[in-house]
């Protein structure tokens, strides 16, 4: 909303023994007078142009000194009007200062109205004859926003495709504690809109979004594709029956696949051919293995492993524990108990960049961020975020995008692959249905191509892009 569209605002006041809404007292008798001529200081943001038409007008006149209100007045205006008055009285004996707040309003037909801009100005004199001029900066939303002293974007993706959507976060900081109200704007809406924090991915190309309160914002760029996951990219199945985990051999690029209640860990190259030797499993068959590579070293429990060394969460032995083994023998290096149901982990991911454990109980379709080292817990959250629709893993995995370090899930109850952040907050979703993809209870990351490589309980092995 720009300075043109806004009408300025004239408050004309009168000093009176009571509460008098008129020039005139009951008597007749011409009341003393005082003018007040706002000078608006108009806070431009990017969700100025969001804002409902102002047709309701309160001005709150307070004792510049903290004291009592001294006048409340609302009035009904026409959104098109050229300029606005508002009559206040003011008892008499109060002639110094006063702080008048002003609330521009939107009245809608069933009688709910919301506070589209805002302001207040710092104590004035009121002088009986005289005009008093004060600043009235005026800001979008309610008055805690006048006092806003950062934003900050917490979570976006950098990439979606068109048809997918996205929960976006961001934080703000006022001088008087109080959180604002966030306002979020798409400035290329051709591309990518938004209602509220949630995104919607329009036509390719790349979206500014900007996070605003008061006079302060963030920005960030979306870059929207015009496809989802490609079929350009291949599938195959090895005959093995129903497969549970896979990982990718950061040293070899060959993948790793168990199958339900094996006995090894079986290499295949990405094209599909059996590699030999196979990996012997450290600990109990299961039909809840997962297996993830290390990228860099790190403690489980108290031994130093190093980097490309294996991570196998057993989920069905009691209590659940992650194990780290050598790559290529699986040779047992070290292992800790994992903060789980009883024998209910279901998928696990070493994050490089934070240094912790991620894993999935089915049960409860919790994530807990672990200490590898002691076993301890860091955070924790559900996989149905805030916001989010349902969902649910079963079977099913957690691996970890390096590049934006979120997580990415699946789960065999839906064809839906899951972007949560790190600490919980859902990103996006991306159904995968239409690619025949069912059953999905594998996922491994490819930080160097930004694709994933996913198994299902039908035996089938995917390579699927355009996740990020």
């Amino acid at each position: 909303m720009t300075t043109a569209r806004r009408p300025l605002l004239a408050l004309l006041g009168a000093l009176a023994a009571g509460a008098c809404f008129g020039a005139d007292s009951p008597s007749g008798t011409v009341l003393p007078d005082f003018d007040v001529a706002p000078q608006p200081a108009l806070i431009p943001s990017a969700a100025d142009a969001s804002a409902l038409p102002i047709n309701r007008i309160q001005a709150v006149t307070t004792d510049g000194s903290g004291g009592p209100v001294l006048d409340d007045t609302v009035v009904d205006v026409s959104p098109t009007a050229a300029q606005w008055e508002l009559l206040i009285a003011l008892p008499a004996g109060r002639t110094t200062n006063v702080v008048v707040s002003v609330y521009l309003m939107h009245l809608a037909g069933d009688g709910t109205q919301s506070v589209e801009f805002s302001g207040r100005t710092d104590p004035f004199a009121v002088v009986v004859g005289k005009t008093a001029t004060p600043d009235v900066p005026i800001v979008r939303g309610p008055l805690v926003n006048l006092y806003t002293t950062s934003v900050t974007i917490l979570s976006a993706p950098s990439a979606i495709s068109v048809g997918t959507q996205a929960t976006l976060t961001a934080t703000a900081i006022t001088s008087i504690g109080t959180s604002p109200t966030i306002f979020w704007t798409s400035l290329d809406p051709q591309v990518l809109t938004l209602q509220g924090a949630r995104a919607t991915a329009v036509s390719p190309g790349a979206a500014r979004v900007v996070a605003s309160a008061g006079a302060f914002a963030d920005t960030v760029q979306i870059t929207v594709s015009s496809t989802g996951p490609a079929t350009l990219l291949r599938s195959w199945n090895p005959q093995l029956g129903s497969l549970v985990s896979v990982a990718l051999d950061p040293v070899t690029s060959n993948l790793v696949l168990y199958q339900a209640l094996g006995s090894q860990l079986l290499q295949y190259t990405q094209p599909g051919v059996a590699v030999q030797p196979a990996i012997p499993l450290s600990g109990p068959v299961s039909s809840d293995i997962d297996l993830d590579f290390l990228t860099v070293g790190t403690t489980v429990g108290a031994t130093g492993v190093p980097s490309s060394s294996l991570l196998i969460v057993n989920g069905r032995v009691v209590p659940s524990r992650v194990t780290a083994v050598e790559r290529g023998t699986g040779i047992a290096l070290d292992s800790i108990v994992l903060p789980t149901v009883a024998g209910s982990a279901v998928g696990g991911a070493f994050h490089p960049v934070r240094g912790t454990l991620f894993s999935i109980d089915r049960t409860t379709d919790v994530i807990s961020e672990v200490n590898l080292a002691t076993g301890a817990v860091v955070s924790s959250f559900t996989v149905v975020a805030p916001g989010s629709p349902a969902f649910d893993v079963f079977y099913g995995d957690v691996d970890v995008d390096v590049e934006t370090g979120n997580l990415i899930l699946v789960g065999s109850s839906q064809n839906v692959i899951r972007v949560l952040t790190p600490t919980g907050a859902w990103v996006s979703d991306l159904d995968v249905g239409s690619l025949g993809i069912t059953g999905m209870s594998g996922i491994a990351w490819d930080d160097g191509t930004g694709t994933a490589w996913i198994v299902s309980t039908t035996g089938n092995v995917y390579h699927v892009g355009g996740i990020r």
